[in-house]
């Protein structure tokens, strides 16, 4: 069984497919970390960083570098898992629309277990950039 096989899991419904629970939680634990990392990056936005810096600014500086390196390692974690993906897609001789849909259709699984949620779009969209570039640096 391919490793990609392993992280799709059959269960009674044939119209349904859990995802494996690492591969659940590296998702659902990158969107949570990016979503904090916005919303730091956000506040930050509003902040004047050329004046002087108050206590409470000095501690937003702090708390959104912890956030931006959180949703860093997050990130790294979750995209191990959709390099390997796109990795087993294209050893099955998958061309590169094939490997996209193979994507979207564990990024729709992922969102049918509850490991994520829909944002409109975004998640989606970064996901399947990192699976063009993988695809294409396999070159």
């Amino acid at each position: 069984m391919s490793s990609q096989q392993q992280w799709i899991t059959e269960t009674s419904s044939p119209a349904y497919q859990a995802v494996a629970p690492d591969l659940a939680h590296a998702a659902s634990r990158y969107q949570y970390q990016r979503e904090r990392e916005a919303d730091h990056l956000t506040r930050m936005a509003n902040v004047d960083l050329a004046a002087p810096w108050s206590g409470g600014v000095r501690d937003l500086v702090l708390a959104t570098r912890a956030e931006v390196n959180d949703a860093r390692e997050a990130r790294d974690r979750f995209r191990v898992h959709v390099h390997a993906f796109v990795r087993d897609a294209r050893a099955e001789g998958a061309e590169l629309s094939g490997a996209l849909k193979r994507v979207r259709l564990l990024l729709q699984r992922l969102e049918a277990s509850g490991a994520i949620r829909d944002d409109g779009g975004w998640f989606e969209a970064e996901v399947l950039e990192w699976a063009v570039e993988d695809f294409v640096q396999a070159d």
